[in-house]
């Protein structure tokens, strides 16, 4: 599911462009597979060179990541404390794109599940369930 703030995208030509701007992409883990959700991974996936492009700042993303509990802190962002899948300093930038997965490692499986435009929204249960421990 493609997450992008409507007030900063004025034409679907834009949002093309500033969705292949970049090679690789960043992986933000909004929630882990544990026990407590079912094993159920969400992923959020956003051009890493988003700021360097000068893509406009995408609220809608960055409040999905700070309802599960990612801090966008540019204080607390150092190579010493940056963790793989850790939210970017700043927030999001340009589009993001949300994903989910069923990742149960001790029953081998993985496989993708749907996840809904309802459910891009910071008041989901999911996203309570993400900013608990374990």
């Amino acid at each position: 599911m493609q997450i992008h703030d409507t007030k900063n995208s004025t034409t679907q030509t834009q949002t093309k462009r500033t969705t292949h701007t970049s090679a690789t992409c960043e992986i933000t883990a909004l929630t882990v597979p544990t026990p407590l959700n079912n094993h159920r991974a969400v992923s959020m996936y956003t051009a890493d060179d988003a700021r360097t492009q000068n893509l406009p700042y995408n609220r809608r993303a960055t409040e999905l990541l700070l309802a599960c509990g990612h801090s966008i802190n540019t204080a607390e962002a150092s190579p010493s404390t940056a963790a793989i899948g850790a939210a970017p300093p700043g927030g999001i930038c340009g589009d993001a794109f949300v994903g989910r997965c069923h990742d149960d490692e001790v029953k081998d499986v993985w496989e993708r599940v749907d996840f809904t435009v309802e459910e891009a929204d910071p008041r989901a249960e999911w996203c309570d369930v993400a900013r608990k421990q374990g």
